[in-house]
Order: structure tokens, then sequence, then C-alpha cells
């Protein structure tokens, strides 16, 4: 029961790595400037980011008549929706493997990440710059990692889960599917592999030649 929590903590363990780093960030990084570099490709640089990812949604405003959402809010309320939604899915479902419960809990953990600042700072703090020669990669923080992260075990999990799965380990039952029939599956290549090894198992046999009665005889 207690493993049900595991993609929760997870993605408690990303809100509270983004916030902590953030809050390092705006104490000890002046705006606009850049702090530190290792290995030449990272950096770390102070920014702000008003939109979503790559400065999208920037300047954008929506009015509701009583209150004005601008962009920033709108971004994170639909981080809170997505939150709530991976995290009914994560109760609700019994069929998810481990690989996917954990991506979930790393989106869950950088959405709420995110949207924390939306709310709170009106902005995303951003420091994490992957800068080298010709190649200069919008900054980013802990949170957009956990997401992106997250995000690309799921397309890659979804992409094997279509394939066949490695003999001699038991197969997850995927979602849509009968919890029957992974055991059948497997009951079927335990088959296969003893008649490999040269041994047998008794098998019932049913004719479907209607009985003879005694009045036949």
């Amino acid at each position: 029961m207690l493993l049900r929590w595991v993609p929760f903590a997870l993605a408690a363990a990303v809100i509270a790595l983004d916030q902590l780093s953030k809050a390092w960030v705006v104490a000890e990084v002046p705006l606009g400037t850049r702090a530190g570099s290792w290995g030449g490709l990272l950096h770390l640089t102070h920014t702000r980011n008003s939109g979503a990812a790559f400065g999208l949604l920037r300047g954008f405003g929506l009015d509701l008549g009583v209150v004005t959402i601008d962009g920033v809010q709108l971004l994170g309320l639909v981080s809170l929706v997505v939150a709530v939604a991976l995290a009914v899915w994560l109760l609700r479902s019994r069929s998810l493997g481990w690989g996917t419960r954990l991506a979930l809990g790393a989106v869950m953990g950088g959405a709420v990440g995110n949207g924390i600042d939306r709310w709170r700072l009106h902005y995303v703090v951003d420091f994490i710059h992957a800068q080298a020669g010709w190649f200069d990669f919008p900054v980013f923080n802990v949170a957009d990692v956990g997401i992106s992260v997250g995000a690309a075990w799921l397309l890659l999990s979804t992409l094997f889960a279509s394939g066949g799965h490695p003999h001699g380990e038991p197969r997850a039952v995927m979602a849509g599917e009968a919890p029957g029939d992974a055991e059948r599956d497997d009951a079927g290549d335990a088959r296969v592999a003893d008649a490999a090894a040269g041994e047998t198992r008794p098998a019932a046999v049913v004719s479907d030649a209607p009985s003879r009665s005694d009045d036949d005889r």
C-alpha cells in the first residue's frame, strides 16, 4: 500500500528541490548575470520567464468581466489542473507500471513547481543555461527538468509497451487488457520453454465427437 505513494514522494522531492534552488539563485545571483560554469556547457544564469516555454503567452490577458486573468496566472491554473489530473490518474489506475508511475510523479512535481512561481511571483525563475559555441538552449530550471524527463520516459515506455516483453519475465498488464490475459500469455511461454527442455505437461483432451449411448452399442 505504501508503494502507491512513491510517485507522490518523487513529486514532492522535485517541488522541494525546484523551490530551494530558485530561492538560492534569487538570493545569491543578481538578475541577468552569470555566476558559474560547468564543463563549458552548463552555466548558472539568473533570468525570469513571464510566459510558458520559450516565452510563449507573454503579455496574454483574459478578461472574464469580474476578474482579469493574465497569461502567467492562466498557465499557473493549467499547471494546477494538470497536477490534479495526474494525481487522480495515479490513485485510480492499478494497471500502470512503475516506470510510468515515476514518470507521472516527475511531471506532476514539475508542473506544481512552476505553478507556484506563476501564482506567487507572476513569473518563473530560470537559471540553468546550456550554451557552447553556436548552441544556445533557452534557460530552464529544475521543474522543467522534471517535466521533460518524465515526458520523455512516458514516450519511451509507450513505444516499448507496444512491442513484446523479455522472455522469462512476467508481462505487465496493459491498460484495457483483462488481468488474466497476461497470466495466460506467461503460462504459454512457460509451456514452450518446457517443451524445448524435453519436458511435457499433462493437458486435458476434449473430444468434439458425441458420446455413444448404451443403446447405440
